[in-house]
């Protein structure tokens, strides 16, 4: 093998070495982050299963009684700018 043929050979080898490390890399940065925000980030959900059955209930009672406004009225009450 030439020194061309060497120097080519070696910049391949160089750039998958440089091409895994940069994706093992993303990977740890990706899980950290997964990490983060299952940890500190807290959940969409503000009820616990009781509390929802609880509000759930509570809401189809004040439809049934017709404690409710419908949506022409909020409009009425709140027009866009």
């Amino acid at each position: 093998m030439s020194t061309i043929e060497l120097n080519a050979v070696k910049k391949k080898i160089t750039n998958e070495i440089l091409m895994e490390t940069n994706e093992i890399l993303l990977l740890k940065i990706f899980n950290f982050i997964r990490e983060v925000k299952e940890t500190y980030l807290p959940s969409p959900c503000q009820f616990s299963v009781e509390e929802l059955k609880a509000e759930v209930l509570k809401s189809e009672d004040d439809f049934k009684n017709g404690r409710y406004v419908t949506m022409e009225y909020m409009r009425a009450k709140h027009p866009r700018v």
